[in-house]
């Protein structure tokens, strides 16, 4: 089991004051900026397949993170519940394509507020073997039973411990407790003890504590890595897109593939290559680095 914890200490003190200095921020951007060159110089308006998928089975969250711009308190968003038919569309497309990338059970949601996590879990492992698949929780409504049932058919399960104190709270403590004695287990757990508090990116401009509204010219990888699903079938433009403000297709009636070469994500890319960030509205904003990392 891995644990980390964002805690106060001199060494990151001095990490923050260094990493905003006008120099190194100047420097850092123009080493990101070279990379994504690099990296997208060669990449088509149609690159051969995409690595990385979140289906949103459920379009809620039961925590009210200030960082996060669909959190309960303040989600815009008319609450939908994937019909199971679809998520079996989807990994029977993804099946097709013999998909070995990162499949993630989650979006901008909290996963175990669906009560069937567990079998969908059980039905993409079955048919997609070689695919990484995990999910992100804040682990208020994971169980050692639910754990039990989802484990043997997902890769991780990383778990958002959220307190001011960082102190782990009941519910992780529960499942923390029993995994140590658990060598099988253990290994696919992740806690991380966050504060639910912080400052994090702008998510799009989107983020309700980030006020930051700096134009950004950065190029973005996520139109070249990601498909993300909600529960309407709806494809978003990338994680950041909360809100679902860019639509690219919809799998209900398209393969992930097909929504993959549509017309729609062919000029997202065209842009990103020819202006980076700048002119697309959700994008502009958006100061996520654009990498499969967490942020």
């Amino acid at each position: 089991m891995i644990i980390n914890k964002y805690e106060f200490s001199i060494k990151n003190v001095l990490i923050k004051i260094i990493k905003r200095s006008p120099l190194i921020q100047f420097i850092a951007y123009k080493v990101r900026n070279t990379q994504y060159r690099l990296k997208t110089k060669n990449f088509s308006d149609s690159p051969k397949m995409f690595n990385y998928v979140e289906i949103e089975t459920v379009n809620r969250c039961n925590y009210g993170c200030p960082f996060c711009p669909v959190n309960r308190k303040v989600d815009p968003r008319e609450y939908k519940l994937m019909d199971e038919s679809l998520f079996k569309k989807i990994i029977d497309d993804l099946e097709q394509l013999e998909y070995s990338g990162r499949l993630a059970l989650h979006s901008n949601n909290e996963p175990f507020l669906d009560k069937r996590i567990e079998s969908f879990a059980e039905i993409a492992r079955k048919q997609l073997p070689k695919a990484y698949i995990f999910l992100y929780t804040n682990g208020s409504l994971l169980t050692v039973e639910r754990l039990l049932k989802i484990i043997d058919n997902i890769d991780n399960i990383y778990i958002d411990n959220y307190d001011d104190d960082l102190q782990m709270s009941e519910h992780v403590q529960t499942i923390y407790d029993y995994c140590l004695n658990d060598p099988k287990i253990s290994p696919k757990i992740t806690v991380e003890l966050r504060k639910q508090n912080e400052v994090l990116t702008t998510r799009g401009g989107q983020a309700p504590n980030n006020e930051k509204r700096k134009p950004i010219s950065l190029k973005c990888i996520f139109p070249w890595q990601q498909v993300i699903i909600r529960p309407t079938g709806k494809v978003s433009l990338c994680c950041n897109d909360a809100h679902g403000k860019y639509t690219m297709g919809n799998v209900t009636n398209q393969t992930p593939a097909e929504v993959w070469n549509s017309a729609e994500f062919k000029e997202i890319r065209r842009r990103m290559k020819k202006q980076g960030r700048l002119g697309l509205d959700l994008c502009m904003f958006c100061d996520s680095h654009g990498l499969l990392t967490r942020f």
